[in-house]
């Protein structure tokens, strides 16, 4: 159904498919045949999950689309291996062609999700050193949860009249 719109669609600039219908790079080589796709600039394929999808494909864009400019999600098809796509990556550098392949999204989805990780470490080294140890006392502090004969602070932290921790 897809590829009969895209045959159809003379002057499409943007493929997006979000959906895993089994397409493969052999629907691309049958649509170029009946649609040129002149005006494609963009292909977004979020969705390649049986891994039909590979490389080829873009190469064949790049040869037969001239506007074609942007290729996104591709770390996500399952039939390209990382190692496939770094050197591609490398091909384009080295080719000086203009295409964005969503790299620097990428790099830059790390470094923020690097950053939320640190940002979490902080907060639980904050919470597990200072605010413990003023919950507890100085002994959970020292690392050993543990008051004079071995009772767990955390066994019955709000204990209830009659149950629990008899103050000394």
């Amino acid at each position: 159904m897809m590829m009969m719109i895209l045959k159809k669609a003379l002057n499409i600039k943007v493929v997006q498919i979000n959906v895993d219908n089994g397409i493969m790079d052999r629907h691309f080589i049958q649509l170029l045949e009946i649609n040129k796709l002149d005006k494609l600039e963009e292909l977004l394929i979020t969705a390649s999950g049986y891994g039909h999808l590979t490389l080829d494909t873009v190469h064949l864009l790049l040869s037969s689309c001239s506007r074609f400019r942007n290729v996104r999600y591709i770390d996500i098809w399952r039939a390209v291996s990382k190692d496939d796509l770094e050197t591609f990556r490398e091909w384009i550098r080295d080719e000086n062609i203009d295409l964005d392949t969503g790299e620097a999204e990428i790099l830059e989805e790390r470094h923020r999700w690097k950053e939320e990780q640190e940002e979490k470490e902080k907060a639980a080294q904050f919470c597990s050193g200072d605010i413990l140890s003023k919950m507890f006392g100085p002994a959970y502090q020292e690392g050993q949860g543990y008051r004079e004969g071995q009772e767990h602070l955390l066994d019955n932290p709000f204990p209830q009249e009659g149950e629990g921790i008899v103050p000394q």
